[in-house]
């Protein structure tokens, strides 16, 4: 008799210290049945469910997720229950209750039992929200940089221009003003005004000045 409460008491600190080691892990821990029902839960899967572990034990994912993540989760499942597979994916949430988009890298694997037959799965997801928007922003950044690049027009090499009139030669061989070829050869836009020693030389040649 005291034997046998010395190893419920042993197996129950067992049970409590995996518990605690689960609920320290990082990630989102989990086990189902093999009619997708929860068996287990740990502190980090039931804070983003809400929900106390008795609340959560024998519900399906119908019963926490939108429809469309539901029935990925389920397809998931299926394929490591069903067929043996240890799968690993990234898997896209919703849940119901705070309508919160989160994604997950997920692997999951089937729970055997002395005989090898397969009794359930066990899974754990980790959260790569942050890195996931991060990526999706750089690759953003790349396809408008790699945009502007395109539509970039460069200047290369010699440019034969008029010693008098500073018209330039283009690749037809035929005399532009200087606005008009940069304005084709570039994305410069040109305005006019005059400068301080252009505009005192006008001056000073004005007919007026001269009177």
């Amino acid at each position: 008799m005291v034997i046998q409460e010395n190893n419920a008491a042993t197996l129950k600190l067992q049970l409590s210290s995996l518990k605690s080691v689960l609920d320290e892990v990082g990630g989102y821990v989990f086990t189902k049945d093999l009619g997708g029902c929860y068996t287990f839960a740990n502190q980090l899967a039931l804070n983003l469910l809400g929900l106390p572990l008795e609340k959560v034990i024998g519900k399906t994912d119908e019963h926490f997720f939108d429809l469309s993540t539901s029935n990925e989760l389920r397809t998931n499942d299926r394929r490591v229950m069903d067929l043996g597979e240890v799968i690993e994916k990234e898997e896209i949430n919703i849940v119901r209750s705070t309508g919160e988009t989160r994604v997950y890298w997920t692997v999951k694997k089937p729970l055997r039992d002395a005989q090898n037959k397969i009794t359930g799965m066990c899974g754990i997801s980790t959260d790569i929200t942050a890195r996931k928007q991060i990526e999706t922003e750089k690759e953003r950044l790349i396809k408008n940089l790699e945009q502007a690049l395109a539509e970039v027009k460069h200047l290369e090499g010699i440019i034969p221009i008029c010693s008098y009139c500073h018209n330039i030669r283009d690749e037809q061989g035929a005399w532009n003003k200087l606005e008009t070829y940069i304005s084709q050869h570039s994305m410069a836009n040109f305005s006019h005004g005059v400068c301080p020693p252009c505009l005192d030389r006008t001056l000073s040649n004005s007919p007026l000045n001269k009177s």
